[in-house]
């Protein structure tokens, strides 16, 4: 599969882009069983419409260190179910990369360094797999002069076994050898299904990348300053690059996309209505985290972006090359916004608010129908949400933020559609409701639905009614619930 599939060629060239150079993929990789001086290893710690609805959510602090409100943490759940995460801090002017652990069950294994003693570290670690384990992409630097094995400033790999039950070793040959990738202006990388590393980081107007260790870096420009949050996501056999900008004109201002391997693509997309036109020039309201994308099972590129400036009006979910996106309901004021895709190809989408709370929607598995909205809290002990980050292979989505000075997690399950036919009864009048509860737009057979001490089983249509006696005036709640695998859907029905 060509990466014309993750990117459509079909489409209006936007020309932001000079010629790309071409990349030199060989394998040169530099490897080391044990940690080179400076480093210390570590080993495993031991241990239709949506119905908006407000989840009941118990979160867990994941960080027994401190980390600030800028580091950004990346996730991946390992063949034994554990839910692995990556980020980095500052400890005594020093940089370190850090991974913390999440049972399958939620229960926190604890927290480990992975190594220590940086001078420079990106703050946007990725967490990937590979054939036979894990891998951590981070840009860094040590200033340890002559023989230091990370003297120049790059992407570099750690690298441990499928269950972090081994020592971490370190590939001493970078991924992308740039001082780029310390910036901070974003970094983004994967795993190909060949274990060929691909990154990318954002820097001024450009954007570097570079495939496989020690492979050749290039570039590529956007015709004014700047571009950020570079997310690299792939099929496993090719890569593009998703960033943000905010270059003043119509052509660099907004949320793009750009195949980057196995080489640069020809056309650069820009997610339709992520920038407005001000009067004196354009602008966007930018997702302070790694932009939102990932490559569903159809071989699309999608992206999750904030729409409108200064006000944010939405969140747009866009397959790269559409002309439209579609608008996520009760997403007006979106703050920071996350997007995973389930292995079934679903789409889980994530946003935070103005207040604090957090609400996520999930799509059907093909085409953009949606879930239920559901709306969640933050921890209580949390200052703010400063980052989303989610993961999805499982039924339940597992949700980490950042809460100012600590991570925490919970999971979330997905949530019905659910709708009722009249939504307004007449007092004193028997009448009879019937109810739909759909998934996505997919009719859920056998979901409970409970009102006023009644209860009916959808049929393989989703439906079911209740026919109800004469009631005073006021309000009926109904709840649809469907085992363990579906949050409770709720609906207020008025009696008038």
């Amino acid at each position: 599969m060509r990466l014309r599939s993750l990117l459509p060629v079909v489409a209006a060239s936007l020309a932001l882009a000079g010629p790309g150079v071409a990349l030199d993929v060989s394998h040169a990789q530099g490897r080391e069983a044990q940690a080179p001086p400076r480093l210390e290893a570590a080993q495993a710690p031991a241990v239709a419409r949506p119905t908006p609805a407000r989840a009941a959510t118990s979160w867990t602090e994941i960080s027994n260190v401190s980390v600030t409100d800028q580091a950004m943490i990346s996730l991946v759940r390992g063949t034994d179910g554990v839910l692995n995460g990556a980020f980095t801090r500052e400890n005594g002017g020093l940089q370190e990369l850090w991974q913390t652990r999440v049972q399958a069950d939620g229960i926190f294994l604890g927290n480990a360094a992975v190594l220590t003693g940086m001078d420079s570290m990106s703050r946007f670690p990725i967490y990937t797999k590979t054939s036979t384990g894990l891998r951590v992409l981070v840009g860094l630097q040590a200033a340890g002069g002559v023989g230091d094995p990370f003297t120049d400033a790059g992407v570099y790999a750690a690298e441990t076994d499928a269950t972090v039950s081994s020592a971490w070793s370190y590939v001493t040959t970078p991924v992308l050898g740039t001082g780029a990738a310390i910036v901070n202006q974003g970094l983004g990388a994967v795993t190909l299904a060949d274990d060929t590393p691909v990154a990318a980081a954002s820097s001024g107007t450009e954007t570097w990348y570079s495939a496989g260790f020690g492979g050749a870096t290039s570039t590529f420009a956007m015709l004014n300053c700047c571009t950020y949050f570079a997310n690299v996501v792939t099929d496993g056999t090719n890569a593009a690059v998703a960033w943000q900008a905010n270059g003043a004109a119509a052509n660099t201002t907004g949320t793009f996309a750009r195949q980057i391997y196995p080489g640069l693509g020809s056309t650069t997309y820009k997610a339709p209505r992520s920038s407005t036109d001000t009067g004196s020039g354009h602008a966007a309201s930018m997702n302070d985290q790694p932009t939102a994308a990932v490559v569903r099972n159809d071989g699309g590129t999608y992206l999750a972006y904030p729409i409108g400036y200064p006000a944010r009006t939405a969140v747009g979910l866009w397959k790269a090359g559409d002309a439209k996106a579609t608008l996520l309901p009760s997403s007006k004021n979106a703050q920071r916004v996350a997007l995973a895709t389930t292995p079934s190809g679903r789409l889980w989408v994530a946003w935070s608010t103005p207040t604090g709370s957090i609400k996520l929607v999930r799509s059907s598995a093909t085409g953009l129908k949606l879930g239920g909205v559901q709306t969640i809290k933050k921890p209580g002990s949390a200052t703010g949400v400063h980052q989303i980050a989610l993961e999805a292979s499982r039924n339940a989505v597992a949700v980490v933020i950042n809460g100012g000075d600590r991570f925490f997690y919970t999971s979330v399950k997905p949530l019905p559609n659910l709708t009722a036919s009249p939504t307004t009864l007449t007092k004193g009048k028997a009448t009879t409701v019937r109810f739909t509860v759909k998934d996505a737009g997919v009719a859920l057979k056998g979901a409970k639905v409970r009102a006023k001490g009644e209860t009916c089983t959808t049929n393989a249509k989703g439906l079911c009614s209740i026919r109800f006696p004469a009631l005073r005036k006021g309000s009926v709640t109904a709840t649809a619930t469907k085992g363990s695998t579906y949050a409770a859907a709720t609906l207020t029905l008025r009696v008038r």
